[in-house]
Order: C-alpha cells, then structure tokens, then sequence
C-alpha cells in the first residue's frame, strides 16, 4: 500500500446484534494497534436484518475514530451477494478486506493478516484454515473446493478457505465481478495469489453461513 490506497474492510451483516458489539470493538483494536485508522474505511453490508444490527452499529461507531458507512438492502439477498455489493461499492485503485461479523474468524486476526499481505506483495490473499472437526460442514466445503479447483484449473482441494480476502480492485477486476461466484473470479484474475493461515485460536464462533446456503454456494458455483 502507497499513501494514496485506502483499506476498505466490507463486512456483511444479517441479524448480527448479539456479536457485531464484540466484533467492533476488536476490529478497532486491530487497526489502531496497526496505526492504520487513517488509512482504513468499514463497510458494514446488512442484508435486511429483522433484529437492531443497524442500530447497534450506528449507535456503537459514533464511540470511535474510525470512519464508516452502511450498506441496507431493503430484502434478503444472501451472504454472497451482499458481500459483492460491499465490494463493488468501494472505489478502484485500493485494497478491499473481507471479514465476517460472526467472529469466524476473530478480527483480531488482522494484526497478523494485514502485515502479512502487505509484506506478501500479492493482490490477492485469501485466508485458510485446517477443518479441525470434520462433519458434514467440512465436507459440502471440500465438495465446493473442488468445484472450485475445476473452474480455475488450479488444485485447491487441500485448502479450507474462509470469507477472510485481501483484493488489490482495479477498474478490470470490478467489471468482472458480476460474472461468476467471487472466488472463481477472483482466483482466475489474480493468478500469482497467496494463502494465509489462520491460526486456530481466532476461529472464536461458529458460522453464520447455514449448512443450506453452503450447499445452495456448490449448486450455484457448478452451473
């Protein structure tokens, strides 16, 4: 990063009240231990919650020097899409993050992860972690990885990945984004990509990804 590149960290929320409190506070953290609150800019992408995640949000923000702004979709549009919005709504020529609230993993993982990108001198890292207890979530992941392995004629079946993204999005990759899943493009624009692996003691909750939605991503990622 230069000092003209911002940071935007796109974080999709649905229903996300009873963690998003805890998950502000240790992102701030994060980013001021880094000394990056200058630099950096959240995007908070509610997908129509029903609970006050929008209120919270609003009213826990005002409390720290770090600049936002919120996304609502007025109906359910899914993690997917939602987390595209965010992504499509920051301008080009900076650095996109993607981090879920559901504390899967922890934002405390950025004071590591965040480094590690920039000494990496990639455009595209995307975080990884091992499936410590295989069970049929693991599995509908693996299936997916080598869907995804198929598309973009790479092995990444030994891989486990996350919502955890860092994207270098210029005026090309943006126009591309609508084409395919994220990740397939993503993956296939990016060819010289990196993985990080992200250390098990940040993997704090479970996620906020059904097991249906997850299936619905293999279904949707084969077509």
């Amino acid at each position: 990063m230069n000092e003209e590149t911002q940071l935007y960290i796109i974080v999709p929320v649905y229903n996300s009240s009873k963690y998003i409190l805890e998950f502000i506070d240790k992102i701030y953290k994060s980013i001021s231990d880094l000394m990056m609150l200058d630099k950096a800019y959240i995007v908070f992408c509610d997908d129509a919650s029903t609970d006050k995640t929008v209120d919270v949000i609003q009213k826990e923000m005002k409390k720290y020097s770090l600049s936002f702004k919120i996304l609502q979709q007025t109906k359910n549009i899914g993690h997917h899409d939602n987390t595209l919005m965010g992504i499509l709504s920051c301008p080009i020529n900076n650095y996109c993050l993607t981090i879920d609230a559901d504390m899967q993993p922890s934002p405390e993982v950025l004071k590591s992860f965040i480094p590690y990108c920039m000494k990496s001198n990639k455009y595209l890292v995307v975080g990884d972690f091992n499936p410590y207890n295989w069970g049929m979530r693991s599995f509908v992941s693996f299936v997916y990885n080598i869907i995804l392995s198929v598309k973009i004629q790479r092995n990444l079946i030994r891989h486990h990945g996350s919502s955890l993204r860092w994207i270098y999005l210029n005026e090309e990759l943006k126009s591309k984004l609508n084409q395919d899943r994220i990740d397939v493009v993503l993956l296939k624009y990016h060819t010289a990509f990196d993985f990080y692996n992200i250390d098990k003691k940040f993997l704090l909750n479970r996620s906020q990804h059904s097991l249906l939605e997850l299936v619905k991503n293999i279904f949707t990622s084969a077509i």
